[in-house]
């Protein structure tokens, strides 16, 4: 699967799950944008979410630090965004906060 590239994004993680709704579990880490997902049962189906993230000075970029920008918007359309950030530990495991509040946006 591939999905379109993020700018200034240092890497993106995979999240399958088997509901739309229900919790997702990460797949795979990557640093290109694309990846595939091999032992599929046949008649089954699979949702996937993909998180684009960024480091600054080598860290997870924070609230206070990090800002987003998405081009190639439809004027009059609503889009709705949400984040998730993490923080890498000194053996590089990642801890994750919770996801945010959806922020929709009308592009006026």
């Amino acid at each position: 699967m591939s999905w379109t590239k993020v700018k200034e994004a240092a890497g993106y993680e995979v999240y399958r799950g088997d509901t739309r709704n229900g919790s997702y579990r990460l797949l795979k880490a990557v640093t290109t944008n694309a990846c595939t997902n091999s032992g599929l049962k046949a008649g089954s189906k699979y949702y996937y979410k993909v998180q684009a993230y960024k480091t600054v000075n080598g860290k997870t970029a924070n609230a206070s630090t990090f800002s987003y920008t998405k081009t190639g918007l439809t004027k009059g359309q609503k889009y709705y965004f949400k984040v998730k950030a993490y923080k890498t530990t000194g053996t590089n495991e990642k801890v994750y906060s919770g996801w945010s509040n959806v922020r929709a946006v009308t592009i006026n």
